[in-house]
């Protein structure tokens, strides 16, 4: 599993400490909160991989807060492992859906890598089936969940939401030319570009063959035509041992913020139509409103 985002939730200082330590260790990024609010705000801010959530804080418990978090995820929640004192309440945990428990009396230097080895293989699981093998980004069914519940979500509170697709000028050339190794290594190389261009809180995944969809909470149309050209201009400057010529992609744009649709279908097929729009002017272009 590659670096991945972890929330850890627990009002107790040394627990986020330890826990923080641990993780880091790996190479994951550890975003640590104390309270359940602020962990439903991160939530929606960084998109972490995996939550750690301790189960009696004060305030919100932590089945309180993964209900919460369950009901704005629906089929995306990430999973989560329950941080706990009594052991007594792991059955009642895993029956509710949790992947795994930690208790807190095992933070200590002799449990360390137990600990690791529960985080790994929750993490290893889900990615799977989440996760596209070959990019590491998103894949279909997860993006298509999460176009529908971030649209309505947007279009309730009245907040900007943004959508690119892109695809890979001319693929299937490159692939019959230089074979399949070739062109994954184009795939990879470009989910690196885009990952690196856009926010935690952004949905990127691999939606077909050589297509990318990039879903943007909070962002304007304008913004929206920066990046996509930003990420054209990236990807046409890539280079690749014996390239025949320049690796471009188009780029269909549509945002909220310029016109109404009437469903999330309808959003995600205008910003389709524009990127074949950019394929029919000649490629290599971002096309929208």
């Amino acid at each position: 599993m590659d670096k991945a985002n972890i929330l850890v939730v627990d009002d107790e200082q040394s627990a986020r400490i330890v826990l923080k330590k641990i993780m880091s260790r790996d190479g994951h990024n550890v975003i640590t909160v104390e309270s359940g609010e602020e962990g439903i705000r991160q939530l929606r801010q960084r998109r972490p991989e995996l939550i750690l959530m301790d189960i009696i804080m004060p305030h919100m418990e932590g089945r309180e807060v993964i209900a919460r978090m369950k009901e704005r995820e629906g089929e995306n929640m990430p999973p989560y492992i329950y941080l706990t004192i009594d052991p007594n309440q792991e059955r009642d945990g895993l029956e509710e859906g949790a992947d795994d428990y930690i208790f807190k009396g095992d933070l200590n230097p002799d449990k360390l890598q137990i600990i690791r080895l529960r985080v790994k293989n929750t993490l290893l699981v889900k990615s799977m089936l989440v996760k596209d093998g070959l990019t590491g980004l998103y894949n279909h069914g997860f993006f298509q969940n999460a176009l529908k519940r971030i649209y309505n979500e947007a279009i309730q509170q009245q907040h900007p939401l943004s959508l690119i697709i892109g695809d890979i000028d001319g693929f299937k050339i490159i692939n019959d030319t230089h074979g399949h190794s070739y062109g994954d290594k184009v795939l990879t190389e470009i989910a690196r570009v885009v990952s690196d261009l856009v926010r935690p809180a952004d949905v990127i995944a691999r939606y077909g063959g050589e297509e990318f969809s990039i879903l943007l909470p909070q962002t304007t149309d304008l913004d929206t035509r920066n990046l996509a050209e930003g990420i054209r201009s990236e990807v046409a400057q890539m280079s690749f041992e014996g390239q025949l010529g320049p690796i471009t992609m188009s780029f269909g744009v549509a945002s909220i913020d310029l016109r109404s649709y009437p469903d999330d279908e309808t959003f995600l097929k205008v910003a389709e139509d524009y990127m074949y729009m950019a394929k029919r002017q000649g490629k290599n272009r971002v096309c929208g409103e």
